[in-house]
C-alpha cells in the first residue's frame, strides 16, 4: 500500500468514528428528552411544601433554590433514629419517598423505602394515591429531584410567593419539578 491510501484509510476511519460517536450522543439525548416527556404526559402530579429558599442568585441570574419541607421531614427522621439506636448511617445514601396526600392535596412523608422498595412495594400496605419518589441524601442534604427553579429576570418578586412545587413522577419514582405554586395552589407561571 502507498502512504496516500495508508492515510487516507486513517482519516476514513476518524470520521466513521466521529460519525458514529457524535450518533451515540445524540441517541442518548434523545430518549433522555423522550424519557422525560413521558413523565409529563403520564406521570402523577404531586405537591410538596417549600421550605425557606433564596430567590436571586448574582451569577446565574434570577432563579430561586429550593428546599423541600419533605426534605427537612426525612433528615427529622434519620436524627430521630440516630438518637435512639445510635446509628449515624440511619437512611441509605439512596431510596424512595412514600408520599400520601393530606385533605387539600400537598403530599406529606408517610415513610422513608429502600432502593428495593419499588420492586418489593406491597400494595396492599398502601393507598392508590401514595407515591414513591426518589431521593439521594448528598453532604447532609437530602435532594428531591431539584434544587432550583429559573425564572425570567426581573420576576423575584413574583415567584417569592412560591410556597409548593408541583411534580409529575412516574412509576418508577422519577420526577420532574413542573410549577411552583402559591398559598392557594395556584400556578405562578401561568400568571
Amino acid at each position: 500500500r502507498s502512504r496516500a491510501a495508508t492515510s487516507f484509510a486513517r482519516v476514513a476511519r476518524w470520521r466513521i468514528g466521529l460519525v458514529c460517536g457524535l450518533f451515540l450522543i445524540l441517541v442518548g439525548a434523545n430518549l433522555g428528552i423522550y424519557d422525560r416527556e413521558q413523565i409529563l404526559q403520564d406521570g402523577r402530579r404531586v405537591v410538596l411544601e417549600l421550605a425557606p429558599v433564596d430567590p436571586r442568585s448574582l451569577i446565574q441570574g434570577d432563579y430561586m433554590r429550593l428546599r423541600f419541607a419533605v426534605a427537612d421531614d426525612v433528615l427529622q427522621q434519620g436524627q430521630s433514629a440516630q438518637d435512639s439506636e445510635g446509628d449515624a448511617n440511619t437512611h441509605p445514601k439512596s431510596g424512595y419517598l412514600l408520599l400520601r396526600p393530606d385533605e387539600a392535596g400537598v403530599h406529606r412523608l408517610v415513610s422513608i423505602e429502600s432502593a428495593s422498595a419499588l420492586n418489593n412495594h406491597d400494595p396492599g400496605t398502601s393507598r392508590k394515591d401514595d407515591v414513591l419518589l426518589r431521593y439521594r441524601l448528598r453532604n447532609g442534604q437530602v435532594r428531591v429531584v431539584t434544587d432550583a427553579w429559573f425564572f425570567p429576570e426581573g420576576r423575584a418578586d413574583h415567584f417569592a410567593k412560591a410556597r409548593y412545587g408541583e411534580f409529575r413522577v412516574d412509576d418508577d419514582g422519577a420526577g420532574l419539578l413542573t410549577d411552583l405554586l402559591d398559598a392557594d395552589l395556584r400556578s405562578l407561571s401561568a400568571h
